[in-house]
Order: C-alpha cells, then structure tokens, then sequence
C-alpha cells in the first residue's frame, strides 16, 4: 500500500470516527427534547429554539445514519481497505 492510499485510508477513519461520535450527541439531543422541551432546556441553560430547530436535529440524524452507512459499505467493498484491515 502506498503513502496516499494509506493517507486516504486514515482519513476516511477519522471521519468516520468523528461521524459516529457527532450522531451519538445528535440523537442523545433529540432525546432529550422528544421527552419534553424543559429537559433540553435545562440540559442547554436556554430557551428551547423550537420545532424547526428539532426537525433540523432529527434530519442531521438521518443523513448522519446514511452517510456513515454508505462509508462503512463502500470501506467494505475495498480491497485496499479490506487488505489493511485484515493484515
């Protein structure tokens, strides 16, 4: 494997990574103000910004679910990938 194919490679970890962290604090935020609007507030310190802002949250869930699905098939399907995963 040469220098750009590994380079390639730990940047698409590191997105990845860093995708999967984002969506956990993602959904954990629709949680809370899917129990109620005072358990964002009081978890935020502020006034809860509304149902555009949930509806924006939950979409940034969804698209963060996909996008790390389509990474993690693509990662899959690699030979250079699979060639440095499993060696």
């Amino acid at each position: 494997m040469n220098d750009k194919t590994r380079a390639v490679l730990e940047s698409r970890a590191k997105w990845l990574k860093m995708a999967k962290e984002q969506l956990v604090e993602t959904q954990a935020e629709v949680e809370l103000f899917e129990r109620g609007e005072s358990h964002w507030e009081s978890r935020f310190l502020m006034p809860f910004p509304g149902s555009g802002y949930a509806s924006t949250m939950r979409a940034q869930a969804a698209r963060l679910r996909e996008e790390i699905a389509r990474h993690e098939r693509a990662d899959a399907e690699s030979a250079a990938y699979n060639a440095q995963v499993l060696r």
